[in-house]
């Protein structure tokens, strides 16, 4: 979590917009399996991260 936190500061910092929502993924076991993300957990969030992102680029463009 602190690197997640120190990346939304230096976002901040070059005047970025970070989303809500931070995810962090353990990667000590295989998450992405034959370009597939077979936990459901991360793929949920990663899935919510994504949307955000994608309404944020729509919000900009406004």
């Amino acid at each position: 979590m602190a690197t997640l936190t120190s990346l939304r500061g230096i976002v901040h910092a070059l005047r970025g917009w970070p989303t809500p929502l931070g995810v962090t993924v353990n990667s000590a076991t295989p998450v992405v399996v034959d370009g597939a993300i077979e936990d459901a957990g991360p793929r949920q969030r990663l899935g919510l991260l994504g949307e955000q992102v994608v309404g944020f680029a729509h919000a900009r463009r406004g």
